[in-house]
């Protein structure tokens, strides 16, 4: 097979399985994770592309996926929400990160290697965060709150397993000082790089100065070199700067509906051939080798890790406890966790062999370097077999996650009274989305329930076509209606 051929074989199944998924109301994500396994028994994407080529166009993909949805991550919306999302993606993360390490120390790993798991395992992210929410509709805040977290997360998950991959792999370990200032360098050039780049944007989209046409194909290229030039200069910050980038054009008023659209059809594209791809890399052997390990860290960090993280972080923040009970039984895994584990575990045996070859250069010029080195390429690749593990561990919470969620969280949203019950799964009663048609209208239009007994106007206007004694959500613009949203029938 040629790599066009098996190129638009995944295309085509990627888009067979999303469609199959909405056909059935089952998640698309399993459907992709069965197709990229089965088709990687017959052949692999390394073999079609090399892993140069595979990881580089994986980098790329994912910097799209998140830009496409950092561009809904709207301010204004969360208003009420600033301390929750703040806590989210920071105290909620750290805590998340140590207890999984934790629980995969505890599992028999060594320390390093679960500090890198727990890394790699604190992001969710939009592509099976968004689907789940098509699917559950829940209250706005909750939407949000999972929105915001997702998407924000992605990129700081990729850097705090980048400062442990670091820590990790340098001959004495890197200290917290050093760690924490890469940190700081790390958001200074995802900062330094993201917003000339908005701000040049939005002065061209506010003089006209980019065609309708030419919008979706530019915000993509504009991803994509953003993401690159910011790795140059600092590695793994290209995320955080695409992220920051998306966030920053979403809040400057900007007609976006043609990019919005046009990103939102290739993150589907996306998707389903990144989850194709990458799952072809897994032999089922090698998760049948960790499956007892697997699933007891899945059910750990499903019932104990996420709900203490919830908890804790949302403790004291404006959330209710009916919120902070659905954000802690949802947290399914995604794209980013699957992409940057396989980059560090690749990663990992190269630098090990590169050590070593370092070694063997030095020994007849610098003796007792060349043994430090040697000594240290060896506890390298005493650690190889359990970072082996890493990736399928990964795609295994990765399918029990989504699998979990996926199925039950709807049920458990209706029975905390922020979702729309069964009766109501044919209505258009979407709060989530009424809050974005108002804001599309501008910071003039109001969206809320409205009480049609109290409004003659509204009850003359709606009376042909909802359902008496129904909810009903009024959209008004200066005072007057714009728009309804409530069970047709």
């Amino acid at each position: 097979m040629n790599p066009a051929t098996y190129l638009a074989l995944v295309l085509v199944l990627a888009v067979a399985a999303q469609w199959l998924g909405w056909r059935l109301k089952l998640p698309a994500l399993l459907f992709l994770l069965i197709i990229g396994f089965a088709l990687g028994q017959w052949v692999t994407p390394d073999e079609m592309f090399g892993q140069s080529l595979l990881f580089g166009g994986v980098n790329l993909a994912v910097a799209i996926i998140l830009f496409e949805g950092s561009l809904s991550l709207k301010l204004r919306e969360v208003r009420d929400l600033g301390k929750p999302i703040l806590r989210l993606c920071s105290v909620t993360v750290v805590i998340a990160w140590l207890l999984m390490a934790l629980a995969a120390h505890l599992l028999g790993m060594d320390i390093r290697v679960a500090l890198l798991l727990g890394a790699l395992l604190v992001v969710t992210g939009p592509t099976v965060i968004n689907p789940i929410l098509r699917q559950v509709r829940p209250t706005r805040r909750v939407s949000a709150l999972l929105r915001w977290e997702g998407i924000v997360v992605d990129p700081i998950g990729a850097i705090l397993a980048l400062l442990v991959y670091q820590a990790i792999t340098s001959i004495g370990g890197n200290h917290i000082g050093h760690g924490l200032a890469v940190l700081g360098w790390t958001m200074v050039v995802s900062v330094l790089v993201a917003f000339p780049i908005g701000m040049l944007l939005t002065f061209m989209l506010r003089r006209l100065l980019i065609p309708d046409f030419l919008q979706g194909v530019i915000f993509v290229a504009v991803a994509c070199g953003t993401v690159v030039g910011a790795n140059l200069i600092q590695e793994e910050s290209g995320l955080m700067a695409v992220t920051l980038l998306g966030i920053f054009l979403a809040n400057q008023n900007l007609e976006l509906d043609v990019v919005v659209e046009f990103k939102e059809h290739l993150q589907i594209l996306l998707v389903g051939a990144l989850f194709i791809m990458l799952a072809g890399r897994v032999n089922p052997d090698e998760i049948v080798r960790v499956l007892p390990v697997g699933l007891a860290f899945v059910a750990i960090s499903v019932l104990l890790i996420r709900p203490l993280s919830v908890f804790i972080g949302l403790h004291g923040t404006e959330t209710t406890r009916q919120e902070r009970v659905l954000m802690a039984f949802m947290a399914p895994r995604g794209i980013v966790a699957a992409s940057v584990t396989s980059v560090f575990a690749l990663g990992f045996s190269d630098t090990a062999d590169s050590i070593a070859h370092q070694a063997e250069q030095l020994m007849a010029t610098d003796p007792q370097r060349a043994a430090d080195l040697s000594s240290f390429a060896q506890n390298l690749a005493g650690l190889s077999d359990q970072v082996d593990q890493l990736v399928p561990i990964v795609f295994l919470m990765i399918v029990c996650t989504v699998a979990i969620y996926g199925l039950g969280i709807g049920r458990l949203a209706e029975k905390l009274g922020l979702a729309p019950g069964a009766s109501e799964d044919d209505a258009d009663l979407d709060e989530a989305r009424g809050e974005e048609e108002a804001a599309k209208l501008g910071d003039s239009a109001l969206f809320h329930k409205a009480d049609v007994s109290q409004e003659p106007d509204i009850e003359a206007l709606v009376a042909h076509q909802y359902l008496p004694h129904a909810p009903l959500w009024v959209i008004e613009v200066d005072g007057s209606p714009a728009g309804f949203m409530g069970l047709t029938g």
